[in-house]
């Protein structure tokens, strides 16, 4: 199924499976290289000085604005049957 981007009017298509695999595969990567770049050892012990309320809490507020994003994009990349944030194309 396809829908019309707003702004534009070119045809968008849903992206694959394989696409998101492919994503969540390449974001995993980067944070297996920065982990081991930052020497696992040393991770583990700078979150024995955080208080789990303060990761807890900041895990909490990460959780929203990760959805929000992610709303966001869904809306303006044409998935949605509304305009892009009240903008029309152009005529």
């Amino acid at each position: 199924m396809s829908a019309i981007h707003p702004l534009t009017g070119t045809r968008l298509s849903r992206p694959s499976p394989a696409s998101w695999l492919l994503a969540a595969g390449l974001g995993v990567a980067a944070i297996a290289v920065l982990a081991w770049l930052a020497h696992p050892h040393q991770l583990a012990e700078s979150l024995d000085d955080v208080s789990p309320r303060y990761l807890l809490l900041a895990l909490a507020l990460n959780v929203p604005l990760v959805l929000v994003r992610a709303l966001r994009a869904r809306r303006c990349s044409g998935w949605c049957r509304s305009s892009c944030w009240g903008r029309r194309p152009a005529a």
